[in-house]
C-alpha cells in the first residue's frame, strides 16, 4: 500500500512540476508588461530603431496576437522605425509567430490541470494523514522533485555556460521550419528581443517556477511536522 501511495504522489507531483513550470511560460510568453520591462532593461530600442513610446502598442499587439492566435493583431500594427511610419511586422515575423501561439494554445489547460494537481495534491495528503501514511506521501514528493531539480540544474549549467546552443537546439526541436532565423536588417521583432532578453525571461520563469515549488515543499514540510509531533504527542500519552 505504501508502495502504490508513493508511487501516486509521485505522479501528482510530477505532473503539478511540469504544468506550473508551463504555466509561468505561458503567463511571461503572453505578458506585454513582461516584454516591456525586458526592452525598457536592455535599453533596445536604439537598436531597435523605435522610441519607447511605442513599446506599450508593440507589446500589446504581439501578446494579444500569441494569446489567440488571431494574427490580424499583429498584421494592423503600425510603427515608426528608424524614423519611417510602416507596418510594425512582416509577413515573415507574423508567420514565425503563428508558429510560436500554436505552441503556447494549450497554456490554459495546463493552467487548469496545475490548479487541479496541487488539489489532489492536498486532498491525498489529508488522506494520508488520516491513515497514517503520511510519509509514504511525501516520500514520493520528495523523490520525483530532486529527479526534476536535478534535470533542471543540469540545463541550467548548460544556459550558463552556452545558453546560444542551448536556444538553437531548442528552436531546432520546437519548429519545423526555418522562420525562427531572423535577419536584424529587415525584422524589427529580433531587434527588440535579442538573446540577452530570451535569457532575462528564462530567469524570470525560473524563479517565479522556483517559488511556486518552495510554496509547495514548505507546505509539505509544515504538514509533515505537525504530523511528527502529533505523533509523539500520542506515543507520550
Amino acid at each position: 500500500m505504501r508502495r502504490g501511495i508513493s508511487a501516486i504522489s509521485g505522479l501528482v507531483s510530477a505532473l503539478f512540476l511540469v504544468c506550473s513550470l508551463g504555466a509561468w511560460t505561458g503567463y511571461y510568453a503572453t505578458s506585454p508588461a513582461a516584454y516591456q520591462s525586458g526592452w525598457d532593461a536592455l535599453a533596445v530600442y536604439g537598436a531597435a530603431g523605435v522610441a519607447p513610446a511605442e513599446a506599450p502598442t508593440l507589446a500589446q499587439s504581439l501578446t494579444d496576437a500569441l494569446r489567440t492566435g488571431d494574427m490580424r493583431f499583429m498584421e494592423d500594427q503600425r510603427a515608426t522605425v528608424f524614423g519611417r511610419e510602416q507596418a510594425a511586422w512582416n509577413q515573415r515575423e507574423i508567420h514565425h509567430m503563428r508558429d510560436v501561439s500554436a505552441m503556447l494554445a494549450p497554456w490554459p489547460w495546463v493552467t487548469w490541470i496545475t490548479a487541479l494537481c496541487l488539489l489532489l495534491f492536498v486532498l491525498g495528503g489529508a488522506y494520508c494523514i488520516r491513515r497514517s501514511v503520511f510519509a509514504a506521501w511525501v516520500r514520493g514528493a520528495c523523490r520525483v522533485l530532486l529527479e526534476l531539480l536535478a534535470l533542471l540544474v543540469l540545463i541550467g549549467v548548460w544556459a550558463a555556460v552556452d545558453f546560444a546552443s542551448l536556444f538553437l537546439l531548442f528552436h531546432q526541436v520546437a519548429f519545423t521550419n526555418d522562420l525562427w532565423l531572423l535577419n536584424p536588417a529587415t525584422d524589427l521583432l529580433i531587434r527588440l528581443m535579442p538573446q540577452a532578453f530570451f535569457m532575462r525571461m528564462v530567469v524570470q520563469i525560473a524563479l517565479s517556477w522556483a517559488g511556486t515549488v518552495a510554496l509547495l515543499t514548505g507546505g509539505t514540510a509544515l504538514a509533515s511536522f505537525i504530523v511528527r509531533k502529533r505523533q509523539k504527542v500520542r506515543e507520550g500519552i
